[in-house]
């Protein structure tokens, strides 16, 4: 296998690299790790995020607008805006809008708003496991959005289990059929 890295150097700020190396360390990481991560996460998320108009909200902002809306708004919500954000951002940041590709979408997406979650790859089929703490609205919301968009890519949800504060779901592709 050959070793695709290179070696840069560039200047940084002296109080920069002490904070660097002391978040390092409390990481139990190197700094050449997290520098690499650091990268490959603007590369792959953040510059699009930007790009595409994406914000930050507070999990307590987003769960109390979420508790005024009834279940068929949160609905419609998640079938147009969120669907149509997913879809637009697999599309702008892949190139195409296919299964593989959302998938990936969809994993940077909830790590990058700090929603904890598993993805079990097994022979049959792909099982998530959401562990967010933003109430059945939330898990109602992803699920529909999901749900929506699997449909796009001839694919669905079986086994869902939507609940206060988690999310469990698995996806059958059409080749399992």
């Amino acid at each position: 296998m050959a070793d695709n890295s290179t070696v840069i150097s560039f200047r940084m700020d002296k109080k920069q690299k002490q904070a660097l190396e002391k978040e390092c360390e409390l990481k139990k990481v190197s700094v050449n790790h997290m520098l690499n991560e650091l990268i490959e996460n603007h590369l792959k998320w953040d510059k699009f995020a930007a790009e595409m108009g994406l914000i930050f909200v507070t999990k307590a902002i987003f769960r109390e607008i979420l508790t005024k809306m009834s279940e068929r708004e949160i609905k419609i919500l998640a079938t147009t805006i969120c669907r149509s954000a997913l879809k637009n951002a697999t599309i702008y940041m892949k190139g195409e809008f296919n299964y593989r590709n959302l998938i990936e979408i969809l994993d940077m997406w909830l790590t990058h708003s700090h929603i904890p979650f598993r993805r079990i790859q097994t022979n049959s089929h792909e099982k998530y496991i959401l562990q967010h703490d933003l109430g059945k609205k939330y898990s109602i919301y992803i699920h529909t959005a999901v749900v929506t968009l699997l449909n796009e890519v001839d694919c669905m949800s079986q086994n869902s289990n939507i609940d206060e504060n988690t999310l469990t779901f698995e996806i059958c592709t059409p080749d399992e059929s």
